[in-house]
């Protein structure tokens, strides 16, 4: 092949390098369109909740940011009962704390 000419290529040689550009170009078009539709998805949920959604009693209890829970009584959740076993000297005796149920799940 001679320096100043262009190269020239069959009809099949054409056909798989424009088949293979295509595919590039699908390939690119479905990488952009799931990266559009995640970010859109993000930033509508980002929009909903912090102008749309309003809590509901049952999530208000909990504490706001930036705000410290209620003290809590300890010495009323802790049982009477303690059990002791035959552990060794040293060892911390276990104590069964009582829990009330959790306000949305009810464990």
């Amino acid at each position: 092949m001679e320096r100043g000419k262009p190269a020239t290529y069959t009809g099949d040689k054409k056909a798989k390098m424009a088949a293979k550009t295509n595919k590039k170009w699908v390939r690119l078009a479905t990488v952009f369109a799931y990266v559009l539709s995640v970010s859109l998805a993000a930033i509508i949920l980002a929009v909903y909740y912090s102008l749309i959604w309003k809590p509901t009693s049952a999530s208000s209890t909990a504490a706001r940011p930036g705000e410290l829970p209620a003290p809590a009584n300890i010495s009323a959740n802790i049982s009477s009962t303690t059990t002791t076993t035959n552990a060794p000297a040293g060892s911390r005796p276990f104590c069964q704390i009582s829990r009330p149920p959790h306000p949305i799940f009810g464990l």
